[in-house]
């Protein structure tokens, strides 16, 4: 990939598409939980930030602790941990956050999930439990709840309704050489089960984890562009009001002259010309829903009350 990149967070992304997608996103990594415990009804997000009483680490952050609440009444409490890189992962760690955790929900079992995302084949597991026993009695006996997406065939998700599989797709296992093609039904899938601007949310999900370069990109669009179907034309279109959008933020983070690619300079110039003015329009129904007049609008936006009375009519 270049290095002329938007700094991309996979711990944030991940944490966003699970946030999105709470009960899809645990239908899909812990498929067990209601066949144990019956229909998940509600989702609750706990804090992150963990108790700091007498910590060695007071910025002791998790990535996901949630409360999961049942149909039948039954509830628990998840941990999900997002490992992009198995050689971060530290089971000592989880074991700390699975106690503060504890010590801040007693009375509610709390379920421990790590997700590794890392695409390449592990020569060696990561330590799965910590177990202590002495005079005859387990003092300690600690595990969790490994999910590694490798593990997970990409066919296998295809006839599937859940977003969540579709933004991991190119995460899972299949040749090397068809990374393209998966990433191209990745894009039309998500695009069959939700909506335009969740979507346009997550396609950069979806670029990170294919890898693709600038180059490998547009020959995915060029897959599209060989489809004749209604719905990879729309999706084509989709990626390309995507790059313009992309284009915007690499202009104003980063300047025009960085020397970045022609693919990139020609989307900063379509998307500074009509990503302008759709930023404005956007900012404009923002503040009319939000309850300000039209003439304390059109003073603010630098527009006239008639310009803004027409973005008023098309809301």
């Amino acid at each position: 990939m270049t290095d002329n990149k938007l700094e991309f967070s996979h711990d944030r992304a991940f944490k966003d598409l699970v946030l999105t997608f709470p009960k899809q996103s645990l239908r899909a990594l812990v498929p067990r939980l209601e066949s144990e415990y019956g229909c998940l009804e509600e989702v609750v997000q706990l804090r992150q930030e963990m108790p700091r009483h007498m910590m060695h680490d007071p910025g002791r952050i998790v990535d996901l602790a949630m409360h999961l609440k049942f149909r039948g009444g039954g509830g628990l409490i998840c941990l999900m941990e997002h490992q992009s890189k198995k050689s971060s992962f530290s089971i000592h760690r989880l074991c700390h956050y699975v106690l503060d955790l504890d010590r801040m929900v007693g009375g509610l079992p709390v379920l421990p999930v790590v997700v590794f995302t890392d695409r390449p084949r592990w020569r060696r597991d990561v330590p799965r439990q910590i177990r202590h026993e002495a005079l005859e009695e387990t003092w300690l006996d600690f595990t969790f709840l490994r999910v590694k997406l490798r593990d997970q065939a990409v066919d296998e998700i295809w006839g599937s309704d859940n977003p969540v599989w579709y933004v991991l797709a190119p995460l899972l296992d299949y040749p090397e050489e068809e990374r393209l093609h998966v990433t191209a039904l990745a894009y039309t899938h998500l695009y069959r089960v939700t909506d335009h601007g969740t979507f346009l949310r997550f396609m950069d999900f979806i670029d990170v984890n294919a890898r693709l370069s600038d180059e490998e990109k547009r020959r995915v669009m060029i897959l599209f562009e060989e489809t004749e179907d209604q719905m990879s034309m729309t999706v084509r279109e989709m990626l390309m009001e995507k790059g313009e959008q992309r284009g915007i933020e690499i202009g104003e983070q980063r300047g025009i002259e960085i020397g970045l690619e022609k693919g990139e300079q020609r989307g900063i110039e379509i998307g500074l010309e009509k990503g302008e003015q759709r930023v404005r329009t956007e900012m404009v129904k923002s503040m009319l829903r939000a309850g300000l007049d039209k003439a304390q609008v059109s003073e603010i936006a630098e527009m006239t009350v008639s310009e803004v009375v027409e973005i008023a009519s098309e809301m």
